[in-house]
This record gives structure tokens, sequence and C-alpha cells, in this order.
């Protein structure tokens, strides 16, 4: 049961669908927002997969995907939610397309691992393996473009810590809502 089930447990329908994923997708526009360029790197760290986190924390595996393509789509017809305010068609032939098509597959698993989960743990492990999928994701595209050991050393290897930061915090949010509600 993810964490909107247990916040909203009365009658849901379409509309309330509806508006858990534009939330969601709103969050993670917002946190996009909040970016740091890397001088020897293509790509920035952002708060993106921190948001990827928090909506498979709370919406689930099917709503969380629904969030993803909802702000996927709307980056794609020109709002600017992507890191930094970018939009449009073009940002998916960047050196970011493999970690934003990453967090579709890292929200449906973690948004999976989540749904029944109560502990830290649980939750650390959750939000670390849909770090790792996103980062891989990330290397997978960026390998296209400058070969595997460039795609591991500008796309991987600098943003493992903070992934990990971004994974405790993220865990500790989860665990903190979760004992709030018991």
């Amino acid at each position: 049961m993810a964490l909107v089930d247990v916040v909203r447990p009365a009658r849901r329908g379409v509309l309330y669908d509806v508006l858990c994923v534009l939330g969601g997708s709103l969050l993670l526009a917002i946190l996009s927002q909040v970016k740091v360029p890397l001088w020897f790197t293509p790509v920035p760290i952002s708060l993106q997969t921190f948001g990827v986190m928090l909506i498979a924390a709370s919406l689930g595996a099917k709503k969380g995907v629904g969030a993803i393509l909802a702000y996927l789509f709307e980056g794609a017809i020109g709002l600017p939610v992507f890191a930094g305010g970018a939009a449009g068609l073009a940002v998916f032939a960047g050196p970011t397309m493999g970690y934003l098509l990453g967090f579709v597959v890292a929200v449906a698993i973690m948004g999976w691992m989540l749904e029944k989960n109560t502990s830290f743990t649980k939750g650390l492990l959750a939000t670390v393996i849909g770090s790792l999928v996103m980062l891989v994701c990330g290397v997978i595209w960026l390998s296209i473009q400058f070969g595997f050991e460039t795609a591991l050393v500008i796309g991987f290897y600098p943003f493992l810590m903070g992934s990990l930061l971004k994974s405790i915090a993220a865990a500790s949010l989860i665990r903190a809502g979760w004992k709030n509600l018991e």
C-alpha cells in the first residue's frame, strides 16, 4: 500500500488518481530546478532523482510511473520542467535522456518495493536500487555518445556519493512519514 493510500484511504476515483499523478509531476518539476552544473560532464547534479524516490514512496508503482510519464510529456511539449528549466524534444536527444528514461524504470521498481514497506532498511534498499537503475540507464545512453569508459567517468562515478545521500534522506523521510501515520 502506497503512503498516499494510508493518508487518504477513503473513496478514491479517477480524479483522485489524476491529481496524485499531476502532483507527483509537479513535485519532480520543482525539484528539477535545483541544478548544479559540473565542468567535466554534461550531466548536472540535481534533485530530480530525489524527487523520483519520493514519488515512488508516496504514489507507488502505477501512479508513480504515471507521474514520471506526465513529467516527461510536459517537458516534451515545451514546459520548462527539466533540470534548470530545460524543455522540448531536444532534451531527449541530449546527454541526460538515459537518466530521464531511467526514471520510469526506477520509479516502477522502487514503487513496487515500497508499496508494503515501512522500515528504514527496506526503504534504503529500494532507493539505492532505484538510484543504481537511474545511473545505469544514464550510462548506457552516454556510452552510445562517448564510449563506456568515458560514460562511467562523466555519468556514474561523480554521482555515486550524492545518490547514496539522497537514498538515505529519502529512506528517512519515508520512515518518518509512515511512523507519523501509524
